[in-house]
């Protein structure tokens, strides 16, 4: 297959046995399929198309879906993609994704010819997931220094590479830095037995929001952050779940149940149990409700930490939830809907 092969897919529709919700798997279980990266944008404005990776052709590249019709266009070709980073243009017309740790590209949805508007230079290499603002003007990337990169597939490297990278053991895990380079500051001040994680900047730009736990506990804590003032205060409680996103105003809240991180030092200390559930979590209310099983296993596949992990975020129109999991197989992409009449719950 290349750039251009279409492939019909064969929507399975189940319903969740715990909450009764309507849930959709959109990939075949037999092929390696995830999601983006949670915070990056996948669907067209109208929800009428979602941006994807699949294993179709022996490589991990992009395909763009029509829902309606079931059908995937394939964007990419060959090996190299960052099938993790990409995300669409505001305008629904092209979609931007790293080549090789290197070329950053954007590709005409219609004519998929690519160009590429960045290269980093020969030596440093591209790394993780590269961020744009809202409007897609200005874009925030990593460079790594070439002598001291490593690819970091799976955990152990991770620790060994970032040896303070662990939560655990980083004191205060949040920065903020103007476009000049001046003012760098702190987010908080971590307390004693904190650790702070997944934080993301409300669509709207509204607030940056984030997760923080306490070493022996099991709960965790959505908290939010004013860049203008500095103030933190904190939302609500909420389960112990490993990723966060809200919707495009920050009203609502959606997370997947995890169990024990697996980038702490201190597992025992940060012992928790499997929860297998996507939350809603309702910020006005400060309330939660189960939204469906995920049932995912967190396990490292084809030396990807990512591609397991739910990274659960809204549609468009905040109806229901898309969502990664290996429940039934290889990795695979999901929508579950959100309950008409959810169970509220309260941490």
């Amino acid at each position: 297959m290349a750039k251009g092969m279409r492939v019909k897919l064969n929507y399975e529709v189940s319903r969740d046995p715990d909450t009764g919700v309507e849930v959709t798997r959109l990939t075949p279980p037999e092929v390696t399929c995830h999601r983006n990266y949670f915070y990056q944008k996948c669907f067209f404005n109208d929800g009428s198309h979602l941006l994807f990776a699949g294993e179709f052709d022996g490589h991990w590249n992009y395909y763009l879906l029509d829902l309606k019709n079931a059908e995937a266009v394939q964007l990419t070709e060959g090996a190299g993609d960052n099938t993790f980073g990409g995300f669409l243009s505001p305008d629904d017309t092209s979609f931007y994704y790293v080549k090789n740790d290197r070329s950053l590209l954007e590709v005409n949805l219609k004519t998929l010819v690519e160009r590429e508007v960045y290269r980093v230079p020969d030596e440093w290499v591209g790394y993780g997931t590269w961020v744009a603002n809202s409007d897609c003007t200005k874009l925030v990337g990593i460079e790594i220094a070439k002598s001291d990169w490593t690819p970091l597939n799976d955990w152990k490297i991770f620790h060994d590479f970032f040896h303070k990278g662990p939560h655990d053991l980083v004191d205060a895990r949040m920065w903020l830095v103007n476009e000049d380079g001046s003012n760098v500051r702190k987010v908080k001040e971590h307390a004693p037995g904190e650790s702070c994680t997944h934080e993301f900047w409300v669509p709207n730009g509204s607030a940056l929001v984030y997760v923080s736990y306490l070493k022996g506990q099991q709960g965790r804590t959505i908290s939010r952050y004013n860049p203008d003032t500095g103030v933190n205060e904190e939302v609500m409680k909420m389960p112990a779940c490993s990723h966060l996103m809200s919707n495009f105003d920050g009203t609502m809240l959606v997370g997947d149940g995890s169990g024990t991180p697996v980038d702490v030092k201190d597992t025992g200390g940060y012992t928790i149990d499997n929860d297998p559930y996507l939350y809603a979590f309702d910020v006005a209310k400060k309330a939660y409700f189960r939204i469906a099983r995920h049932d995912t296993s967190w396990a490292t596949v084809a030396n990807s930490r990512q591609v397991t992990h739910p990274h659960p975020s809204f549609t468009p129109d905040d109806t229901a939830v898309l969502f990664s999991s290996d429940k039934d197989g290889k990795p695979a992409l999901y929508i579950a809907k959100l309950p008409e009449q959810p169970e509220l719950l309260h941490a």
